[in-house]
């Protein structure tokens, strides 16, 4: 006779499959790749060319060029490249990974919720609240590292919370976490902050628990020893290879900005009107007042994660791309909110009325953000993807154009802004201008006021200095009849933002600008800073105009 529980115990597993499927579907469909994505894929090719982690392979004079740490994710990089070694495309490799991570992320968050709050109910809750927001959708994609980490950071202190609320740490646990820790250390080195809280509160509990001396000792080594064996090996590796422990992004990203910042806390302001969660760090503090307990440990270690998430958010003054840096540590934020409203708030009615104010903020947020609530110079996705094929921009074709007219040829150094689709798909040596693959410019560069995440550019004297031919900055695209018949003024050259010199000295005697063709219709301008009997070749060949640099 057949069982008539069976339907009701398969009722959870079937709508946490339907709620992670409906999702994935979702994020699928908001799928794009920016800018940034293209400098981990560069790393990633010249790594499966067996040309090692580095930006540039050559220099342009051809010798081999000095290994720079411009990336921040390296597993997920390692990664990338392993894919390409065995031919995979990298945009279609990136979005296969991270939905992949971005599905398992959904069903570690409804295994912690389900633990955290005593009920697969909320459980499957938390996997709404975090399945309809609208940035942990959009960056399941994008390229980069983010739903790693998350699914990471998940994951591991999913362990962490199983072995609290079960007060058993077994060897082969610990051991597990100790990997899960790693693997998100390498992955971005900001995990850190994930692995001190963890790993702190996982000794704090078994200091509690009273264990002999000699059982405590050998539980703290199956917990720091193999992340010790791999962060630490990774770490010589660093230095052997980049000299440095730390990635040179840091001089940029980080080391440049002032700790007492305003950019990183509206960052945050940003995200909490713009999803209408400005309740609930209020609501959390309420949370907060009683006297902790041992139970009480995994709640605040989630709640400390978070807040120092936070912290460290405005410390490096956030980020110019939306949201993103956030995404790590949402399946915490949701949980802990309905941690929050179904231990502080009793009333039936504010529980839902509350749970449909997060939901309304997803939904707002999508369908304001860059609008209405702009809240600072934060990109959304659609404004990270346009600058990649837009007619007007169009990275990724200028790119092409140039890699299809050097094919074969000597190649010139290029200088450019972004720095992901051109030089990629270009496969020319480049400077890049905002220092995140140039130590130079990342330590001596010009300080830039208002660029989260880029805070120097490099000087004219620099590129001179470096002996850079084709200097495209942020790229200017103009169609064709726009362009100027008798050539560009010293004035126009000194309009351009990006271009910074102190005397017109500085300009060497044979610089010109040289308009290349995307299309019958578009035309990318570079700035001819250096001569090269190679440039001048491909731009008779290929019909490349080269107009004067007026000096009066």
């Amino acid at each position: 006779m057949p069982d008539p529980t069976l339907p009701k115990a398969l009722l959870i597993p079937f709508a946490l499959g339907l709620l992670v499927l409906a999702a994935t579907a979702v994020a699928w469909r908001l799928r794009f790749v920016q800018d940034d994505a293209y400098i981990s894929f560069r790393y990633a090719e010249n790594l499966a060319a067996g040309r090692g982690l580095v930006w540039n392979s050559v220099a342009a004079s051809g010798s081999l060029a000095e290994p720079t740490e411009g990336y921040t994710n390296f597993l997920w990089t390692v990664a990338m490249g392993a894919l390409m070694a065995v031919g995979a495309e990298p945009v279609a490799a990136s979005y296969v990974l991270g939905l992949a991570a971005f599905a398992v992320t959904l069903a570690f968050t409804y295994k912690l919720g389900t633990r955290m709050l005593g009920s697969r109910g909320l459980g499957l809750w938390a996997v709404v609240l975090l399945g309809t927001n609208y940035s942990f959708l959009c960056f399941a994609t994008g390229g980069m590292e983010t739903q790693w980490q998350a699914c990471l950071f998940a994951a591991s202190f999913y362990l962490f919370v199983r072995g609290a609320q079960e007060q058993a740490w077994p060897i082969a646990r610990l051991v597990a976490l100790s990997m899960l820790l790693a693997a998100a250390v390498l992955t971005r080195l900001d995990s850190a902050l994930l692995v001190a809280v963890v790993g702190a509160a996982t000794l704090l509990l078994g200091a509690w628990a009273r264990l002999p001396r000699r059982e405590m000792l050998r539980k703290a080594a199956a917990l720091a020893l193999p992340f010790g064996a791999v962060v630490g090996g990774w770490g010589l590796w660093k230095l052997a290879y980049y000299g440095n422990l730390l990635p040179n992004t840091y001089a940029v990203k980080v080391a440049s900005v002032s700790p007492f910042g305003t950019a990183g806390v509206r960052y945050l302001q940003a995200f909490l009107l713009s999803y209408c969660l400005v309740p609930f760090p209020l609501l959390g503090l309420l949370a907060a007042r009683r006297r902790p307990t041992r139970s009480d440990v995994p709640w605040l270690s989630l709640a400390a994660i978070v807040g120092l998430w936070c912290l460290y958010i405005v410390r490096i003054g956030g980020d110019f791309i939306e949201f993103r840096f956030l995404v790590p540590v949402l399946p915490f934020a949701f949980v802990l909110i309905l941690g929050v409203v179904f231990k502080v708030i009793q009333q039936r009615g504010v529980r839902a009325a509350l749970l449909a104010l997060v939901l309304f903020g997803s939904v707002q947020h999508a369908a304001t953000f860059g609008r209405a609530l702009r809240m600072g110079a934060i990109a959304n996705r659609a404004e990270l993807r346009a600058p990649l094929t837009d007619p007007s921009s169009d990275w990724v074709g200028i790119g092409k154009v140039l890699g299809r007219a050097f094919a074969g040829a000597p190649q010139p150094l290029i200088a450019v802004m972004p720095a992901g689709a051109i030089p990629y798909f270009s496969r020319l040596p480049a400077i890049d201008m905002l220092g995140l693959n140039d130590r130079w410019v990342a330590r001596h560069g010009i300080p830039l006021e208002g660029m989260a995440g880029h805070a120097r550019l490099a000087p004219l004297r620099y590129l001179v200095e470096r002996r850079a031919n084709l200097v495209l900055g942020h790229p200017i695209v103009k169609k064709a009849p726009d362009l100027p018949s008798a050539g560009y003024s010293l004035a126009w050259l000194r309009d351009l933002w990006w271009v910074r010199f102190d005397s017109p000295d500085e300009i060497p005697a044979e610089a010109s600008i040289l308009e290349i063709p995307l299309d019958d219709e578009w035309r990318v301008l570079a700035i001819y800073l250096t001569k090269s009997p190679a440039v001048d070749a491909v731009a008779q060949r290929c019909g490349w105009r080269i107009r004067p640099l007026l000096r009066t």
